[in-house]
């Protein structure tokens, strides 16, 4: 279930934000970037951009679910790291200890920054 709530009507374009819950998606066959059945992890290789609030809010999102769609699939053995590749990006350090708290509360982060 999602709404939709429009933007600011000072913008003139037609954009809109989208609440919704990850999990109510089909997000298909589960695949993931990497599986180190040696040390029992999998790894999901994200290229967001992350230079606004809200594209930071969604990849938050984006990544609870896919956590918790990998875990409804994979073996419960298997712990999760999320790898955020955000060279090249003018990101806030806020915005990242704002990611990487997030994403610790149910996985492993590692963020490329340079």
């Amino acid at each position: 279930m999602y709404q939709v709530e429009p933007e600011s009507t000072a913008r003139q374009v037609c954009h809109h934000q989208v609440s919704m819950d990850p999990l109510a998606l089909d997000w298909g066959t589960l695949s993931v970037d990497l599986l180190d059945q040696t040390n029992s992890r999998v790894l999901h290789l994200c290229a967001h951009r992350l230079t606004t609030d809200e594209d930071l809010q969604n990849s938050i999102m984006f990544a609870r679910g896919l956590s918790e769609w990998a875990r409804r699939h994979l073996p419960a053995n298997l712990a999760q790291t999320f790898f955020f590749d955000v060279r090249g990006q003018d990101v806030p350090s806020k915005s990242l200890d704002i990611l990487r708290a997030a994403i610790q509360a149910f996985a492993d982060i590692i963020v490329k920054e340079v």
